[in-house]
């Protein structure tokens, strides 16, 4: 092949000084990947030649910043962007800060805050960009779980991981306007590979488990962390994708080499399969987050590039016995700088732009802009600002609203359905033709309302009706005027519409009339009635207060706590006010293909007895076993009728909820008696 031919990976444009450095990196053909990669991670529509600065920005005769990077600070102002994982992110991180130090004229104004010059060591990293009121950090969390230790049973310590919490290093990052995730090449270390008594959940530490479980389950850990923890309107996550290593001849810590690769994989053949690791994470990021996660799935892209590690050449050695030791001690998993991880933070600025990080005043609130009294804040989050907005409206409406006289009603938070880019940037909506059926491409509620929640229920004396309808509106991403907004008088307006598109309004009739619909006040907590409220939610928060109290008024060594559970109904043709039936009923029933799902309803008093609750409960769980007995209830014999009359309503009225006597709560008082014998009943007598 003429390598004259050959297109050029965009890490490959270096002088010959640092190609000679960092041995001889053959040209390749796989600078297309970087393009289709990017059209993978911003779909079919993103405008391709976009694309090109990126690329053409490196010249060949030195390395040049792509024009784009000033613009990548100018959208970083006054945020904090923080990559935690291994050294393999620490990698992106050094080659991220090289670049954006390097499109800056004064370089002095950029410094890392500790005053720290190498940064090899496990821990935490920032530079800040002085001029740009930003810091570009790495913390490092190889595993994003807990690396711990477990007394034995001999007395012996044992190192462990523990997967069901958190490292400690999350304060660190919580607070991240941008938080770039890795986690991968620690899990092959022969400790993680084997599982023997090392990984741990709770009080227990397995003394066998498989390393793909043990991932699974430390991502199953971050992903709750993330969706609990992680604002989605003010912070963009991203997952950086499994890097592949090239070592031959050995694993990394046996002799693998890579110091003769001067040339990328040419044929997909020799490629590796997709790693089962990311399918883990595939599984995670798609069905059990609520958090959107931009995935930079770079497997495959690295992959091609067994030319481009360090091998040998990673440091400077003084003797010849240094250099011959080095063959077998050589770094085939991280890349050379510059090389691989700058078409990474391509990718990243890429992603981050499609996702709309030029949202900055509507996200991250104003310089200059909010004020108390006679003090303008030079910059303040926008939730903060809303919060203290919010205080100044509740303690005005406290002070002037008659509460005998006046009903008052806060309209919850009305989501939008820009697809693309913000109001501002060319979101759009006019395709959108049905509502959002799946539930799992919901948004979280908002923190906004979040705030609201705490000073409607903690700060207001007022009662003041919430009308939350922000995931009723969250579903109706069809309902909005987009370009239909107005009549347009020429063919230029109508153009001109589809860029400038109204998401946010609700068309007439519409979805606001079901607003004015939904003033069904029941549910109360504190100063607030909900006017709609899920009952299985109400459900929920009316345990967790009947928790709280059990655990605070009753003692645990005096009183045997029991919650017997739900009770199943058989009403048939109807619910129990509306003509239900059972009076025909004379046998249970025999096939369980008939039996109802566990109701929700005990789901949730799962949840709060396990997770929430301190006092150790008896649950009566007799759901399925009342399921079975649709021949049990008094249907139309719950009393004597004294007329013809009385006997022919009755069918109409039935009881097909309680239990006939004798009958199944009898059975309830034996399991009753046996759960109380070995609760430790007898010890009491």
């Amino acid at each position: 092949m003429d390598s004259s031919k050959k297109l050029l990976f965009p890490d490959q444009f270096f002088s010959a000084t640092r190609r000679n450095i960092l041995s001889r990196f053959g040209l390749g053909i796989a600078a297309s990947l970087v393009i289709l990669t990017l059209l993978s991670l911003t779909n079919s529509s993103f405008n391709v030649p976009f694309v090109s600065p990126l690329l053409q920005g490196l010249r060949n005769s030195n390395l040049s910043i792509p024009v784009t990077y000033p613009d990548f600070l100018e959208k970083l102002r006054g945020k904090k962007l923080v990559f935690v994982g291994d050294s393999i992110n620490r990698n992106m991180w050094e080659s991220l800060v090289c670049i954006l130090r390097h499109s800056l004229k004064d370089k002095k104004r950029v410094y890392e805050i500790s005053g720290r010059r190498e940064f090899k060591k496990r821990g935490f990293y920032a530079f800040r960009f002085e001029d740009y009121n930003c810091t570009v950090d790495f913390v490092g969390s190889p595993f994003f779980v807990r690396e711990s230790s477990f007394r034995g049973v001999n007395g012996t310590t044992l190192e462990t991981l523990r997967l069901d919490m958190m490292d400690k290093t999350t304060s660190m990052y919580r607070d991240a306007d941008i938080l770039i995730f890795n986690t991968g090449h620690w899990w092959t270390h022969d400790k993680t590979k084997l599982g023997e008594n090392y990984y741990q959940e709770g009080n227990v530490v397995y003394p066998r488990l498989k390393v793909l479980e043990a991932y699974k389950r430390a991502l199953t850990t971050w992903a709750k962390w993330v969706d609990k923890n992680i604002d989605r309107n003010q912070t963009h996550v991203v997952f950086r994708g499994y890097s592949e290593t090239h070592f031959r001849g050995g694993p990394w810590n046996s002799g693998g080499q890579c110091h003769n690769e001067t040339e990328p994989i040419y044929n997909t053949h020799y490629l590796k399969k997709y790693p089962s690791k990311m399918r883990a994470l595939d599984y995670i990021l798609r069905d059990k987050m609520k958090t959107p996660v931009i995935y930079m799935n770079i497997s495959r892209l690295t992959d091609f590039r067994k030319d481009g590690h360090p091998s040998i050449y990673r440091t400077v050695y003084k003797t010849e016995k240094e250099k011959r030791e080095a063959v077998s001690h050589q770094d085939c998993s991280h890349w050379c700088l510059p090389g691989v991880p700058d078409t990474w933070n391509q990718l990243l600025y890429v992603s981050l732009l499609k996702a709309g990080l030029t949202v900055t005043l509507m996200l991250f609130g104003r310089e200059n802009y909010y004020q108390e009294g006679n003090v303008v804040y030079p910059r303040l989050k926008v939730l903060e600002a809303y919060k203290r907005a919010l205080t100044t409206w509740a303690k005005w409406v406290d002070k002037n609203i008659d509460r005998n006289q006046t009903h008052v009603v806060f309209r919850g938070y009305s989501e939008t359905h820009f697809r693309g880019g913000p109001w501002n940037s060319g979101g759009q909506c006019h395709n959108e033709t049905e509502p959002i059926y799946n539930t799992h491409y919901l948004k979280k509620y908002p923190s906004k309302m979040r705030a609201l929640d705490y000073i409607l229920r903690d700060k207001m004396k007022t009662p003041v009706i919430y009308m939350n309808i922000s995931r009723l509106t969250d579903f109706r991403k069809d309902g909005h005027p987009s370009i239909y907004r107005t009549v347009y008088k020429t063919e230029k307006e109508k153009r001109e519409a589809v860029s400038h598109q109204d998401c946010s309004h609700w068309c007439l009739p519409g979805v606001p009339d079901t607003w004015n619909q939904l003033l069904e006040n029941y549910y109360q907590e504190g100063n607030v009635v909900y006017p709609r409220l899920k009952v299985l939610e109400a459900y929920k928060r009316a345990l967790t207060t009947w928790a709280k109290w059990v655990d605070k008024n009753i003692d645990r060594n005096q009183t045997h706590v029991v919650f017997r559970g739900y009770s199943e109904t058989h009403f048939r043709g109807g619910p129990w006010n509306s003509g239900g039936q059972c009076h025909n009923e004379t046998e249970p029933i025999y096939n369980t293909h008939y039996l109802k799902k566990y109701p929700s309803k005990m789901r949730a008093l799962d949840y709060i007895l396990r997770d929430k609750m301190k006092t150790p409960v008896i649950y009566m769980n007799i759901s399925r076993l009342t399921d079975f007995r649709k021949d049990g209830h008094p249907s139309i014999y719950r009393t004597v009728y004294k007329t013809e009359k009385e006997k022919r309503e009755a069918v109409s009225h039935q009881d097909c909820s309680h239990w006939c006597l004798p009958g199944v709560p009898d059975t309830w008082n034996q399991l009753l008696y046996v759960s109380l014998l070995k609760a430790g009943l007898a010890s009491k007598w």
